[in-house]
């Protein structure tokens, strides 16, 4: 009887959380992907993770490099399903034994998930930040971070994130020139001109000669059109962070332990309340 009874199945969870259905840049999916562990924890409910299978290479603002395939970014993030084996979220977001993820179905942007569009969900989770990325919950994510093997980060004492490439001249979410000179301009005048600066984007050199970086900021580097894990894992690890309008440097900002600095701006995803606001 005893045996029967260790071996009896476990029955299949009534509703779960996936994040299904996307195929934007590895930033958005990554940070999508965050805000379905967040809202599984708050809600009690398990979390069934969905891999990434496409990643939007057009999207050059996530700084796309040729070795950064869907399945090396899977890795790369550790995400995993919590303890439900044999039950995955299908397409339609059904668990594999026919019990519904949410009734309605996967976990896109205009798809219903019961009466609530599952766009609600994520946004849901952005725009109440503190409330659903709690401590525990930033601290699960980064144990999922770090249970994979990473790339070597650039030493920088200041990671600033500056978006450009998909983000044009019009665009509301591109860093401006004026955001990056008062970012240079305060780091060097509270931290000291030999502090080193780590700028991350992409584009050509010469969109940045308007700073003369060689004679004003000596100890500023340039990191233009690196690979994703590279460069995420940089800003991730970095001692003080500034994070552009952009789900790449929100989700690094995530995981990063330390100093996180943001502007004034219409963002999807408010900043958590620890997080410091430049002027």
């Amino acid at each position: 009887l005893a045996k029967a009874q260790q071996e009896k199945p476990i029955p299949p969870p009534s509703e779960c959380v996936c994040i299904d259905g996307r195929e934007d840049g590895f930033g958005a999916q990554y940070q999508a992907k965050t805000s379905g562990v967040a809202w599984a924890r708050a809600k009690g409910i398990p979390y069934i993770h969905v891999p990434f299978n496409t990643i939007d290479a057009g999207n050059k603002h996530n700084l796309a490099g040729t070795n950064d395939t869907s399945e090396a970014l899977e890795q790369f993030t550790g995400m995993r399903s919590d303890l439900l084996e044999g039950f995955t979220c299908t397409k339609g977001g059904r668990l594999s034994r026919e019990k519904i993820c949410h009734k309605g179905g996967r976990l896109g942007r205009e798809t219903i998930c019961g009466s609530t569009p599952c766009s609600c969900l994520i946004r849901e989770v952005y725009w109440h930040s503190t409330m659903y990325y709690t401590p525990e919950v930033r601290a699960e994510l980064r144990r999922m971070y770090n249970a994979s093997p990473k790339p070597i980060p650039q030493n920088c004492d200041t990671a600033v994130h500056v978006r450009r490439g998909d983000a044009g001249d019009s665009n509301p979410r591109r860093t401006s020139d004026k955001q990056v000179e008062n970012t240079l301009q305060h780091f060097t005048r509270k931290y000291g001109a030999n502090q080193s600066i780590c700028i991350f984007s992409e584009g050509d050199e010469s969109d940045f000669n308007a700073f003369n970086l060689t004679h004003r900021f000596p100890h500023t580097r340039l990191y233009l059109n690196g690979g994703i894990r590279e460069a995420f894992h940089s800003l991730v690890v970095a001692p003080r962070l500034v994070i552009a309008r952009s789900s790449f440097s929100y989700a690094a900002a995530l995981l990063n332990t330390e100093q996180i600095f943001y502007y004034k701006m219409a963002m999807m995803s408010k900043p958590l309340d620890h997080w410091q606001r430049l002027n």
